[in-house]
């Protein structure tokens, strides 16, 4: 055990420098590096975590329109307390030291479950999302080991924690934070399916509203930003409920839940698997993942994209697990 865990860490280090470490020319430098430094510069002029209004930006912008880029993420106001580093090095070094504490618990999480630990923690590691996106939009990536702590909690039973877990989710990336609350709801409803009782998933349930509730500071403006700004149009359409089979949305990409083939073999397993909790899993996951309007919602009602699956990898990489034992 201490053997695999040495493995995962240093190979996590080698794939963090080789893919990491430079960063994306693209929307990694020109938004991702720029909204986080200027976040940090007015904290220091003006002393305010969050400023009354962003007169740089545009023509004068409400801070919470670039809520999506950092604001009152925990990983990026730390970097307040170094002004003496450049944010393109705190974010490169950062996302590495995510990239290794992700894999290291999902070890943990999937550890005494399966034969294959090791492996399945690779499959993990060398998904689409997980390298692509560590080094290109980290902010889709960035929250993996709080979804991953939320899920080893569950195992303990130690509910109480998962408060703190789903804030800290949501302070970092609220976008992701839906898709990553309807994992860690299908998760517990799993690992309970057999002994289901209502009076323990009520409980669950009020730890999650909990932790929404103490991150509504960040989630509140945004909402109210968002449906101020935005045209009268509505892109639902009866359409989104007619099932579309969109295998990109499993395989292999940066923008989707990033397995290979095995990915979707071990998915069709569970149709033929005698457990009734199993079965639970495939057609849940089917729904979400074929369903245009799950896609739809998962995103936040914006666009029809297989991104707000990434969450969802941990689950896939799990169901690997199921299919080779």
């Amino acid at each position: 055990m201490k053997r695999d865990k040495l493995i995962i860490f240093l190979f996590s280090i080698v794939l963090g420098l080789i893919f990491i470490r430079s960063g994306s020319s693209m929307d990694f430098l020109n938004q991702h590096i720029v909204f986080p430094n200027y976040l940090r510069e007015v904290f220091y002029s003006s002393g305010k975590i969050i400023p009354d209004f962003m007169i740089h930006i545009g023509s004068g912008q409400n801070v919470f329109n670039i809520a999506y880029y950092g604001l009152l993420n925990p990983i990026i106001l730390f970097s307040y307390f170094f002004p003496f580093i450049k944010m393109i090095h705190y974010i490169i070094f950062s996302n590495i030291i995510l990239f290794i504490i992700s894999n290291l618990l999902f070890y943990k999480f999937i550890d005494n479950k399966f034969n294959n630990s090791l492996f399945l923690t690779f499959l993990f590691m060398l998904a689409g999302p997980m390298l692509f996106q560590f080094h290109r939009h980290f902010m889709f990536v960035n929250y993996m080991p709080f979804l991953i702590l939320s899920l080893i909690n569950i195992d303990k039973k130690r509910y109480s924690r998962l408060v703190i877990d789903i804030f800290l989710i949501i302070m970092i990336s609220f976008y992701f934070s839906i898709p990553c609350l309807f994992v860690i709801v299908i998760y517990f409803i799993y690992v309970n399916y057999d002994c289901f009782d209502y009076k323990k998933f009520f409980k669950f349930i009020s730890y999650i509203f909990i932790g929404i509730m103490m991150s509504c500071i960040l989630i509140v403006p945004p909402f109210y930003s968002l449906i101020s700004t935005r045209s009268g149009d509505s892109l639902f359409s009866l359409s989104l409920l007619i099932p579309n089979i969109n295998l990109d949305n499993i395989l292999y990409g940066g923008y989707s839940v990033g397995l290979t083939s095995i990915g979707f073999i071990s998915f069709v397993y569970l149709l033929f698997s005698k457990s009734k909790k199993n079965l639970f899993l495939f057609y849940i996951l089917s729904l979400i993942c074929f369903i245009p309007i799950c896609l739809f919602l998962l995103n936040g009602g914006l666009y029809i994209r297989g991104k707000c699956l990434i969450p969802f990898l941990v689950l896939f990489v799990y169901i690997i697990g199921l299919f080779f034992d």
